[in-house]
């Protein structure tokens, strides 16, 4: 049996690497060079975007949920994590109706902003 201790060293290792990995996707979006940064296979409801995906992000957004899984086995919450963020921020990307370079940035700024304030664990 995996120890409680074990489970939190890897969810500190998995949030690590979800944060070093995401940051520079989000610089390059908001420098106006990650246009699908947000771009996920699924939340993706828009047909000029169907088949398109962003692979980093498809794996960050998988980091994620393997975050938020060890979150819940350990009774941790996972409000303002940066795992549940990015799939909101994949979510608001989506239900946009412009899904343009303009909103990526607008929306890949706010989330570094955040991030680099440490609003979000």
């Amino acid at each position: 049996m995996v120890t409680r201790s074990k489970l939190y060293t890897q969810l500190e290792l998995l949030e690590s690497e979800l944060r070093e990995q995401l940051v520079p996707q989000l610089k390059l979006a908001v420098n106006g060079d990650n246009d699908s940064v947000f771009c996920v296979e699924k939340f993706n409801k828009h047909k000029e975007w169907k088949g398109r995906f962003n692979e980093k992000t498809e794996y960050l957004v998988g980091l994620g949920a393997q975050i938020l899984a060890l979150k819940k086995k350990l009774g941790e919450s996972s409000e303002n994590s940066i795992a549940e963020q990015i799939c909101m921020y994949c979510r608001r990307w989506n239900d946009n109706v412009h899904t343009d370079h303009k909103y990526a940035q607008i929306i890949a700024k706010e989330f570094l902003d955040a991030i680099e304030a440490s609003i979000y664990t």
